[in-house]
């Protein structure tokens, strides 16, 4: 189990990147979820997973989406902070927190902002942070990652930890929605060999757009349930 929330500031652009905003994903493995994460392997993981996640998103994701967190280009723009926390855990924690923050993202809506020029060149911003008048955030190219585990001769999607504890390699492939690989991330185990990497990577595409396609659709339903209890209870 993992819980995620994204909380969004506004700020100053970076100077290398005046007209993008930023994404940063910051992942916190709690102790009382395994007894490999207490003391310092927690922290190290912790680090590793946010790093994989915060490499994914910088590379995987569109430029676009990062343009359209710009509100003022060299003066604001929006940071969007994502924080997981691993609650429980029992195998693929990559996949878990990826398809955790891809929800988050999902759910996320921003104020409409508007950069107004005053007297003396000072821009001031205007926030209208009224529900019905917010904007959802993008994710049409946000990747998610997709696990294969190699036990034996064969490649198992979504491994139990003690699967995971008797494999051979393990690959993390990030995937967006419409099939791209973001990202790839050997982790642990041998070395592979080219064509068993192509092999794996095609299998990675294949189950990550599904993913994908099923998490939205598990959204849509529940944002129409909420409509719907909204709507009863103004009548």
């Amino acid at each position: 189990r993992v819980v995620v929330g994204v909380k969004a500031e506004l700020a100053t652009p970076d100077k290398a990147t005046p007209n993008r905003g930023r994404i940063e994903v910051s992942v916190k493995c709690s102790a009382t979820s395994s007894t490999s994460f207490q003391g310092r392997a927690g922290e190290d993981l912790s680090l590793e997973l946010s790093f994989a996640l915060n490499r994914m998103f910088s590379v995987g994701m569109k430029a676009k989406v990062y343009e359209s967190l710009c509100v003022k280009e060299g003066h604001q723009c929006w940071n969007l902070f994502v924080d997981a926390v691993v609650i429980d855990f029992d195998g693929s924690l990559l996949d878990a927190i990826s398809l955790a923050a891809y929800a988050a993202l999902a759910d996320t809506v921003l104020p409409k902002v508007k950069a107004v020029a005053s007297e003396g060149g000072e821009v001031k911003i205007d926030v209208n942070d009224a529900i019905e008048e917010c904007e959802p955030f993008d994710v049409s190219s946000v990747p998610i990652f997709v696990t294969l585990t190699q036990i034996g001769q064969r490649y198992v999607v979504d491994a139990l930890a003690v699967e995971e504890a008797c494999s051979s390699s393990r690959l993390c492939v990030g995937v967006t929605a419409s099939g791209k690989v973001a990202s790839t991330l050997k982790s642990q185990g041998r070395g592979l060999h080219p064509a068993q990497i192509m092999h794996m990577l095609n299998g990675a595409v294949a189950v990550g757009v599904e993913r994908v396609a099923a998490l939205g659709r598990q959204l849509a339903e529940l944002r129409e349930a909420a409509a719907a209890s909204d709507a009863m209870e103004l009548k």
